[in-house]
């Protein structure tokens, strides 16, 4: 099982039916009760959609190399946010999540963390691309 199952995500090639039928490779959340509620289920899958969408695998080896430092005891700059979301790293342990203007939080350790985000990288880089038009 990936990692991102455990926080009840997946990952989508979605074809937009505006906008010329491209494809949008997004993160959705999954909700026991409803089988789909779309991508702004939780503030972890709003933070890789925007990810891949904003910065794509770049901002994605950005965040890892911060990630990275965190677990070696080496906190720099603790702000991770990009957009929409606050991303904080708390200590060399755990990152929390944040939407912005709303209650909605997430905490997970670093390294769940960094593996949603390799596993979600793979996905962006693995075809169909984003923005390819069927």
């Amino acid at each position: 099982m990936a990692v991102y199952e455990n926080y009840k995500l997946k990952f989508v090639n979605k074809k937009v039916e505006i906008g010329n039928g491209r494809i949008d490779k997004s993160p959705q959340g999954i909700e026991e009760h409803r089988p789909y509620i779309g991508f702004l289920y939780s503030p972890l899958s709003i933070y890789l959609y925007i990810c891949g969408s904003s910065g794509g695998p770049k901002l994605i080896d950005e965040i890892i190399v911060a990630l990275d430092d965190a677990l070696n005891g080496n906190i720099g700059d603790p702000d991770i946010s990009i957009e929409m979301t606050k991303a904080t790293i708390l200590n060399n342990t755990t990152v929390e999540i944040k939407e912005d203007n709303t209650n909605n939080v997430i905490t997970l350790p670093i390294v769940d963390f960094k593996a949603i985000l390799l596993e979600y990288k793979d996905f962006l880089n693995t075809p169909p691309l984003n923005g390819t038009m069927l």
